[in-house]
């Protein structure tokens, strides 16, 4: 049996993990829920219609060279998108399609690279006008 490389989440970690693996001639499956890779940078801000340019040049340049070199290596990423990884044992991963079918896969290494969601912690004033959460600061 010829097992390949996992990755959860197609954000730019994810991705850049699926860059490396194919440069050096390793084909990887990356799994992410959403339809497009990215991760929340492209939800956000870079949806559709949005000029990234209010980003800044650097960023901008570094977001674009990312999405050119994951082209470049398509060949050797299996791109599995609105895909969630539902359950694991170790072994193997329970993943749904969009379909809501369930697969089992099978793999030799696993990255998790699912990114992050902002916990909350209330704090005296944080409701206040003008007081914004780190989240809220991101992009």
């Amino acid at each position: 049996m010829n097992l390949r490389p996992v990755i959860v989440g197609g954000g730019s970690a994810g991705m850049a993990a699926a860059i490396e693996l194919a440069r050096r001639g390793v084909p990887c499956v990356l799994f992410d829920e959403a339809s497009r890779p990215g991760g929340v940078v492209y939800r956000g801000p870079l949806r559709a219609g949005v000029d990234p340019a209010y980003l800044g040049a650097r960023y901008t340049r570094m977001l674009e060279k990312l999405r050119r070199d994951f082209s470049a290596c398509a060949g050797h990423i299996d791109l599995r998108l609105n895909s969630r990884v539902v359950g694991g044992d170790g072994q193997r991963l329970m993943v749904l399609d969009e379909a809501e079918r369930l697969h089992e896969v099978e793999y030799s290494h696993l990255l998790l690279a699912t990114g992050c969601h902002e916990r909350s912690v209330p704090f005296p004033g944080w409701t206040l006008p003008g007081v914004m959460l780190l989240g809220g600061l991101q992009l």
